[in-house]
C-alpha cells in the first residue's frame, strides 16, 4: 500500500481538523499506513474482541484503570476527553487516534482508551507482547 493511498475517506479528516483551533492543529499529523500498523501492533492488536459485541475489545486480560457507561453523547464525549487527559503523562503527550472507532493509544504511558458504541468508555494498560 502506498502511503498516499492510506485511509478510505481522507476528506472526513478535514472536518475533524477544522473542529480544532489553529494553534492545536499545528500538533496534529496523519500517520502513514506503516506508522498506523506499528502503533496497532503494540496496542490494539494485543487485545481480542468480545464475541457478542461485534468489535468491542475484551479487557479481561488487561489492567483496567477506569470504566464507565454514558449513553448521552455530549456527556460521553466529555468523559472520554477527560479520561484521555488523565491517562496522559503530560499535556504534551503523544496521542494516537485509530480511525474507524474511537480508540486512543497513549504510547508514553502504554494506555489504550476505548469508546465503544454502547457508551462504554474504558482505559487500561496494554498487555505486554
Amino acid at each position: 500500500m502506498v502511503d498516499s493511498d492510506y485511509g478510505t475517506h481522507p476528506g472526513v479528516l478535514i472536518d475533524l481538523f477544522d473542529a480544532v483551533g489553529p494553534e492545536e492543529r499545528a500538533y496534529i499529523r496523519t500517520l502513514t499506513a506503516a506508522e498506523d500498523g506499528e502503533y496497532a501492533a503494540v496496542s490494539l492488536d494485543r487485545f481480542s474482541v468480545e464475541p457478542h459485541t461485534m468489535g468491542a475489545l475484551d479487557w479481561s486480560g488487561a489492567v483496567v484503570l477506569e470504566q464507565c457507561v454514558e449513553e448521552d453523547y455530549t456527556a460521553a464525549s466529555a468523559l472520554f476527553g477527560g479520561l484521555v487527559l488523565r491517562c496522559a503523562l503530560s499535556p504534551a503527550a503523544e496521542v494516537i487516534v485509530f480511525w474507524g472507532n474511537a480508540w486512543v493509544y497513549l504510547p508514553e504511558s502504554k494506555i489504550l482508551v476505548e469508546y465503544w458504541h454502547s457508551g462504554r468508555i474504558t482505559a487500561g494498560r496494554v498487555p505486554e507482547g
